[in-house]
């Protein structure tokens, strides 16, 4: 579905994941700056022609307590807000909420909890409630589009005295059971390689492994893919794979670059259904070999449950 500006809206059920394919423009690593508002931490990378910074309210979080998150998005050169930010996939502003340890992930946004109303989109500042369970490291990641271009920008901080860091016991698995349903994973080629093209193959079944065949839309699509690889580097996301974008790299031809894949990824959703189940078709490369975690939101029987599965991706 094109982007289109924001307009205020009624919210809807709270929703923790989704995300719309992107040109991932991450970073690495988070400053505190005083004059963005006590206590904002800005977002890397710090460059470029947008500023977003993080507002953590209370400034130091409490595990098991709910901390207000608001996200504010400036033009670097004037230093006003960017007020005409466009809605992709149903919302101004996706954020993602993940611990170091890859143990604790949600996917948020403002209007899941509270009506967009017009002078958040004149400001461009979006918040929303959320509790981190445990003390540890963290990091959110923010996506915006403006002009047709979606940026990233990334926030760390800590919750607590102390806690998790990076994940240990990570092993590789492509099945997961939750709610009465059994999640698979299959990927060609496999082992999936670093810097190719993975295909990736996304199948719902009951319990009993009868095949799903009631797949809900989800914030305009039937899947969400968001992937880490296990040291907290390599944040991607991805969404269903349709005859439409297939049919834009075959006029886009072998030129195609992994930038002009990511920002026809970011604009080519139609918002209209073409899976229904069991089988969901996604595209991803992962830029560097290592484990990986994958988590999948999709709403089977109109329900939405979020899974993860572990890919060792190779040189």
């Amino acid at each position: 579905m094109r982007p289109t500006p924001a307009q205020p809206r009624t919210p809807d059920a709270p929703l923790a994941l989704c995300l719309a394919g992107a040109l991932l423009l991450v970073a690495v690593g988070c400053r505190r700056d005083g004059g963005a508002g006590s206590g904002a931490i800005v977002g890397e990378p710090a460059g470029g022609p947008y500023r977003a910074t993080l507002v953590l309210e209370p400034s130091r979080p409490r595990p098991g307590a709910e901390t207000t998150v608001t996200i504010r998005i400036e033009d670097t050169r004037t230093s006003r807000p960017v007020s005409d930010l466009q809605v992709v996939h149903e919302r101004i502003l996706h954020s993602f909420v993940i611990s170091r340890d890859l143990g604790h992930f949600a996917h948020s946004h403002h209007e899941d909890f509270a009506p967009l109303r017009p002078q958040d989109v004149a400001t461009a500042a979006f918040h929303y409630p959320h509790v981190f369970p445990a003390a540890g490291a963290y990091r959110i990641v923010a996506e915006f589009t403006h002009r047709n271009r979606t940026w990233v920008k990334r926030f760390d901080f800590a919750v607590g005295e102390a806690g998790a860091g990076e994940p240990s016991g990570l092993v590789p698995r492509r099945e997961a059971t939750t709610g009465g349903y059994r999640f698979r994973l299959s990927v060609d080629p496999d082992p999936p390689v670093a810097g190719r093209r993975t295909e990736l193959l996304y199948r719902i079944e009951t319990a009993a492994g009868e095949p799903v065949t009631d797949l809900a839309m989800l914030l305009g699509a039937e899947a969400h893919l968001v992937t880490w690889r296990s040291d907290g580097e390599h944040y991607g996301h991805e969404h269903p794979w349709t005859p439409e974008m297939a049919a834009m790299v075959q006029a886009m031809g072998d030129g195609a670059g992994p930038e002009a894949m990511a920002a026809m990824m970011a604009m080519a959703g139609s918002g209209k259904q073409q899976y229904s189940g069991p089988e969901v078709p996604l595209r991803h490369i992962f830029p560097e070999p290592g484990l990986y975690k994958l988590f999948v939101d999709s709403a089977p029987g109109g329900r939405r449950t979020v899974i993860d599965f572990v890919l060792r991706v190779e040189p």
